[in-house]
């Protein structure tokens, strides 16, 4: 399937993936536990993210935003286990309700725009996120945020097993793990998705935008 096929306006969708203050502000839990280089490269991405959703917005396509809210009602033993296995002082981070979970910076919502609240790594598990696309009959999911190696991958992994489309926005998405995972993650995405930059998705839809209506 061409490319323009794939990410036609008319089924797909732009996910925003944990873009929130505890993940990316200087003030949140982040940078707190793990130093400014912890949140740098979300940082540097978030003028990219925010140029690409206002093209989308432009060329009407649909953009759903997911946000991580933990509390304890959801925290589970193996939650909190996989974080001492993997070497991590455990401090969750969008904690409730607070300033920690609201969206960061510029990257927030219209009225217009759908938000998916998520308790795990994927936006696919125990939300509504499948039901709200198979309603707009999307059938392309069009993946960016935080983090690549993480919750954007089990996105994207969980999506394609649902049977749709998947396309990665390589300079839309980042990691607390450094330019080294999130290329390996990226390279990994190749055998079951594109992952296309943000420049080579807006020429497309701008494209499409220009053709003639159909006689």
């Amino acid at each position: 399937m061409e490319l323009a096929q794939k990410i036609d306006p008319k089924h797909s969708a732009v996910i925003v993936v944990d873009v929130q203050n505890d993940f990316c502000h200087p003030d949140g839990i982040g940078a707190k536990v793990g130093g400014h280089s912890h949140i740098a490269m979300h940082q540097e991405m978030a003028p990219n993210l925010v140029r690409f959703i206002a093209q989308a917005r432009q060329a009407q396509v649909p953009i759903i935003f997911i946000r991580t809210i933990h509390n304890k009602w959801t925290e589970s033993e193996a939650l909190i286990e996989s974080h001492r296995l993997s070497g991590r002082e455990y401090q969750p981070k969008c904690w409730g309700d607070g300033w920690g979970s609201e969206f960061y910076g510029d990257v927030r919502p219209q009225a217009e725009d759908c938000i998916v609240v998520k308790h795990r790594h994927s936006a696919f598990v125990a939300t509504d996120l499948d039901l709200i696309l198979r309603c707009q009959r999307i059938k392309t999911i069009v993946l960016t945020g935080l983090n690549t190696n993480i919750c954007v991958q089990a996105t994207g992994r969980d999506g394609f097993m649902l049977d749709y489309h998947v396309v990665y926005v390589s300079d839309c998405c980042a990691t607390s793990g450094g330019w080294e995972k999130h290329e390996e993650a990226l390279k990994s995405f190749c055998s079951y998705a594109e992952v296309r930059t943000s420049n080579e998705l807006a020429t497309v839809w701008q494209k499409t935008l220009s053709l003639p209506a159909a006689s």
